[in-house]
């Protein structure tokens, strides 16, 4: 898990696309990583880690999840599904 932050880190320090934003998304879902005991892909929904990251609006949460799998930091799959999770692979 610590290898991940510093490996975050170092990426970010570089890429000049990521904001605070996009690294309080990203730690909310280290934060949710872990809880999962290290296990990849992490389940995930919006309205647990929306609070997390705090994200107040569900397009910027959009946004920013959007801007995380294009920036090449994790790899999503939304679930449609009202009961059903989705799925965030992080990247090493």
């Amino acid at each position: 898990m610590e290898n991940s932050i510093v490996q975050f880190q170092t990426r970010i320090l570089l890429d000049k696309r990521v904001s605070v934003w996009h690294i309080g998304t990203y730690l909310a879902l280290l934060h949710l990583l872990r809880q999962n005991q290290g296990v990849n892909p992490i389940t995930i929904s919006r309205k647990i880690l929306m609070p997390i990251a705090r994200i107040k609006s569900i397009p910027t949460y959009h946004k920013y999840m959007t801007d995380l799998v294009r920036f090449g930091y994790i790899h999503y799959h939304p679930s449609y599904h009202p009961k059903q999770a989705s799925k965030v692979f992080i990247i090493p």
